[in-house]
């Protein structure tokens, strides 16, 4: 598996297994998503998972390694 392919099974198909995919599974208004912030690009190395930079849900940051 890829690491686009890794990124979508835990977002995309997720929701789509789920049934849940008219509200989350993908960045878009009015889906429950949270937003992250990595110090690279998680498609060229899936380990980006492993340091996250800065963390948002519900439109609120939660977690920030940045001092922002």
């Amino acid at each position: 598996m890829t690491p686009f392919e890794a990124i979508q099974a835990a977002t995309k198909q997720a929701a789509e297994l789920l049934r849940i995919e008219g509200h989350a599974g993908r960045i878009a208004s009015g889906y429950d998503e949270d937003l992250i912030l990595m110090g690279c690009n998680p498609h060229e190395d899936i380990g980006a998972y492993h340091d996250l930079l800065m963390v948002v849900n519900n439109g609120k940051v939660v977690s920030d390694r940045l001092g922002w």
